[in-house]
């Protein structure tokens, strides 16, 4: 019985840790969602190019929908620049490889050389892919 034990003890610390790789606590993923926002407020476009997933759907409070080169393109052109992000609150769930984050921001942005200040919902849904987060879904709600 002893070896049976010793045999799956190996087991068992392996799935343990293989489970721990994998694990993501919400505050861990709201971490993603400031890294977003840095990496939009500072148009960094190596960064964001990390964060954002390949197939990433991006939609805006006016429902114009973007993908990732779009997105970026707005960014590099200056279409869109993003002055300020600030978190007002976020709740984060987790799923394994997913996590699902609904918060509520505001946020200024100039918009063809227009200034707005903004009051939206944003929907995140960020997926863990060859071992890092990407986002693959951006859906902002204008609130009042």
């Amino acid at each position: 019985m002893a070896h049976m034990k010793r045999k799956w003890l190996p087991i068992a610390f392996f799935a343990a840790l293989l489970a721990a790789a994998h694990a993501q606590t919400p505050e861990q993923a709201k971490s993603l969602d400031r890294e977003w926002a840095e990496a939009t407020m500072h148009a960094d476009a190596a960064a964001l190019n990390h964060i954002l997933a390949d197939d990433l759907t991006y939609t805006h409070t006016g429902g114009n929908t973007q993908t990732k080169a779009e997105f970026l393109s707005s960014l590099r052109e200056k279409k869109i620049r993003y002055n300020s992000i600030e978190f007002e609150d976020a709740n984060a769930r987790v799923y394994g490889n997913t996590a699902v984050i609904a918060s509520r921001v505001h946020v200024k942005v100039t918009v063809d050389g227009r200034d707005i200040s903004l009051h939206p919902c944003f929907l995140h849904v960020w997926v863990k892919r060859n071992g890092r987060w990407q986002l693959v879904a951006h859906q902002a709600t204008q609130i009042q």
